[in-house]
């Protein structure tokens, strides 16, 4: 889908509201996320379910992942699951929201007109409001065999992971605009995963400089290292 309609007094919404007082901006930027990535991924057929990785949540969004989770089990009408490390989200009541040639598509699929719903949230939570997330899997470092041979993909998602973890620790607030950072550099992942396995360990009291020292040492080793590795 190019586009879903998006309703103009989102704001004056109780449920928005509920969950921005909650959560601030991030309570709007979670749903509202949530729903472009819904519906650019979206197939036109009955019961179609959005399954993500964590680490792409969190890259689309910018905010922790753990947050994230916080929110999405505020989101009672919406059905949230985990299945093999992956994020399964089902909102039942996203027909409303699509563009006119989606309508018929689904239509046609189903021989059935898709039900007409509305934004506001609905008083009667029925057994929704008995559902919650489930508890993510304990944070643990990736091994050191990890660290060399994982897919790029998993070492993303290890570096998400890691800098979720010195975030909510408090170990170090800016670790994101550091990680950012470095991607945005084109430093070798393994490298900047390292530096973060390194830091969450350690503790230092300056972390990006403590980072920045390991980065300048072990990104020429993981680049020489995956070079060798594909052309040797």
């Amino acid at each position: 889908m190019k586009w879903y309609k998006h309703i103009s007094d989102s704001l004056d919404d109780p449920f928005i509201f509920d969950l921005m007082t909650e959560f601030g901006a991030d309570g709007y930027l979670v749903f509202f996320g949530t729903l472009e990535i819904y519906s650019r991924e979206f197939l036109p057929k009955d019961g179609w379910k959005l399954t993500i990785t964590p680490a792409y949540f969190r890259q689309k969004l910018r905010i922790s992942w753990k947050k994230s989770q916080k929110i999405l089990a505020k989101i009672y009408k919406w059905e949230v699951s985990y299945e093999d490390g992956k994020v399964i989200i089902f909102i039942p009541k996203f027909t409303e929201l699509l563009d006119e040639w989606t309508q018929r598509k689904l239509r046609s699929h189903s021989g059935v007109t898709p039900e007409i719903l509305g934004t506001e949230a609905d008083t009667d939570k029925e057994a929704d409001t008995d559902k919650e997330l489930k508890a993510s899997e304990p944070f643990r470092l990736p091994s050191k065999e990890e660290v060399e041979n994982s897919s790029k993909p998993l070492i993303l998602e290890n570096i998400d992971k890691t800098a979720d973890e010195l975030y909510e620790k408090k170990i170090w607030p800016k670790v994101h605009s550091y990680k950012n950072a470095m991607l945005k550099r084109g430093c070798n992942e393994r490298a900047i995963l390292k530096s973060l396995m390194q830091c969450l360990i350690k503790k230092p009291e300056n972390p990006w400089a403590y980072c920045a020292a390991i980065m300048k040492k072990e990104d020429g080793n993981f680049n020489a290292r995956d070079y060798e590795k594909n052309h040797g």
